[in-house]
């Protein structure tokens, strides 16, 4: 330590949020470092800063070896402090939305500390851990990855009681190589459970055994549809309800779709494995509203039914999205952007979205991307569109859409499908578009 011994009042990485008081660390990323910014950072009030090398600053420096290392350390340092129930939740799909499920059950008895944003990697999880405190009664932290290895460290740091994976998908087959190096990358999420820890695992998921053959031996509760799930879901005449044991309670859900009601049978198993009752659970998942960005309605956009569902987009998510599609009423467009790190089979994969979206009863398809070419090949061109770029997009989608279409907008965060949306605020689009 170089300077005085100082009190600190939270932690930052990024000098555009740091506050005072806070203990800034300077981490080294691929297009920034943040030793270039702690001056900046001590201006701002940060009490100290930590870094690999002496910097130009007026607070006292903390000098170490690895300042990522050092933010995981100290984090793992702060968690052992605080005794509760922890669950961490991964998947390919769905983690967001589980989380933030789980969380709206905890808090009808407490408060909950939850994953903010997209805080979910080495970073952003010890950032998150930094925020438990005295009042937290429970806590629910989303991890993901995109590289084996990564979510084994990130849950050292977390010691959850109860670990959940959503469910295994194509996603970032640039870095796991294959599905089966999927189900490996999640099923890491067991590590950090000691031995009386629970693994809450999709029953009906295609690999549900090769899940539980990783999960060491620990408890497993399951979740799904199926008949001998622990939690099971079952959906008829627009009625849901979730069965544990000889009980039974019905679930009015403001999300919409069947993975949704997927999600809420993971919620509710994790909060089952947290001693929660089955009325616990309603009331929290009925309180669930949905998730910006993750179909949602967006009123806003007159003229037209749009659900945007553009935070993000996976082979798995993309078809769950268009089956809430192909549940509304009246004639349904598609648009949609690329989905990112899928390998080599990135072009096999967006020409299978096309054909499921045509076989699914969608009328129109409108695209921009590098990949969507594929989809559109698929769907058929005389009902498909691929424009150069989004404002392309916007004047194109204003002629062939008609009013009052079910409309639903997806693409990879990369993609920035949200700007569409934008667009069509921008331009008004309830005074285009052809009434039939």
């Amino acid at each position: 330590m170089l300077g005085d011994d100082v009190s600190v009042s939270g932690v930052s990485i990024d000098t555009r949020t740091v506050a005072k008081g806070n203990l800034f660390f300077a981490i080294k990323g691929p297009r920034f470092d943040g030793h270039a910014f702690c001056r900046e950072a001590s201006e701002k009030g940060a009490a100290a800063v930590v870094v690999e090398q002496d910097v130009d600053a007026s607070v006292p420096m903390l000098k170490v070896a690895d300042t990522r290392q050092a933010l995981k350390d100290i984090a793992a340092f702060w968690r052992q402090k605080f005794s509760l129930p922890v669950v961490a939740v991964t998947g390919s799909n769905g983690k967001t939305t589980v989380k933030e499920m789980i969380a709206c059950i905890f808090t009808g008895r407490g408060e909950a500390l939850a994953t903010q944003g997209n805080l979910n990697n080495e970073l952003g999880v010890p950032l998150t851990l930094f925020r438990l405190n005295d009042a937290c009664n429970y806590a629910v932290i989303e991890i993901g990855a995109n590289h084996p290895g990564e979510i084994e460290s990130i849950v050292d740091l977390v010691k959850p009681q109860v670990s959940v994976i959503t469910m295994i998908g194509p996603t970032h087959l640039e870095g796991f190589g294959s599905l089966q190096g999927v189900v490996k990358a999640k099923a890491e999420i067991f590590s950090g459970l000691d031995a009386n820890g629970i693994a809450v695992i999709n029953r009906d998921d295609r690999f549900y055994n090769d899940m539980s053959a990783l999960t060491g031996g620990r408890r497993v509760c399951s979740f799904g549809f199926a008949q001998d799930a622990t939690v099971r879901g079952d959906y008829s005449k627009g009625r849901f309800t979730i069965t544990v044991d000889n009980q039974s309670v019905s679930v009015d859900l403001k999300v919409l779709g069947r993975h949704n009601r997927q999600n809420a049978l993971a919620a509710a198993a994790a909060c089952l494995a947290c001693s929660f009752s089955l009325e616990e659970i309603q009331q929290g998942l009925e309180k669930m509203l949905p998730v910006p960005g993750r179909l949602q309605r967006r009123p806003e956009v007159t003229g037209y039914q749009l659900i945007d569902d553009t935070y993000n987009a996976s082979p798995s998510s993309v078809m769950a999205a268009i089956d809430v599609l192909a549940e509304q009423p009246g004639e349904r467009c598609l648009v949609l952007g690329d989905m990112k790190e899928l390998g080599e089979k990135v072009d096999e994969l967006h020409f299978q979205i096309g054909d499921y979206a045509k076989k699914a009863g969608v009328d129109l398809l409108l695209c921009t991307g590098e990949h969507v070419a594929h989809a559109v090949d698929a769907f058929g061109p005389s009902q498909g569109f691929l424009a150069d770029n989004m404002e392309s997009l916007v004047k194109e989608f204003e002629k062939k859409v008609p009013r009052q279409c079910n409309v639903l907008v997806k693409g990879s965060r990369s993609s920035h499908m949200e700007n569409f949306i934008e667009g069509l605020l921008a331009g008004r689009p309830h005074a285009g578009g052809h009434t039939q």
